[in-house]
């Protein structure tokens, strides 16, 4: 007998640790797109990074909410989403508004923010 682990016994490891990849890939990704960032980039970070990718995604997604909050107290614009209100293809379908508490932007039908849950008074229109 030897002391070496089976073929299947390691396929299903290379498969669970496989799966895992995939997972933080699509983690990172949704941080990503959530933070205007593109997709594939948060993916490609979750998924060759792994958790310390995530953590470095999660910082940078951070950093960003911060300096849009100091972006609106200066008056000057948010940085805004990719493909969302800067005249890509979802300019006219989703307007944009920044909200008050995060200062993140946010569909501008929300009546929570998706990301800090403050709620939004609604304005006649």
């Amino acid at each position: 007998m030897s002391n070496s682990p089976s073929s299947g016994f390691m396929i299903v490891v290379w498969l669970f640790v496989l799966v895992l990849w995939v997972l933080f890939g699509l983690w990172g990704g949704r941080m990503a797109t959530r933070s205007g960032l593109e997709y594939w980039i948060g993916f490609l970070v979750g998924f060759f990074g792994g958790i310390i990718g995530i953590l470095v995604l999660w910082l940078i997604t951070r950093d960003r909410a911060m300096e849009n909050q100091r972006r609106i107290q200066y008056g000057q614009p948010p940085y805004p989403p990719t493909g969302y209100g800067t005249g890509g293809p979802n300019a006219t379908a989703n307007p944009l508004k920044v909200c008050p508490h995060c200062g993140r932007l946010v569909v501008e039908s929300a009546r929570f923010c998706q990301y800090c849950g403050t709620a939004f008074t609604m304005t006649a229109g």
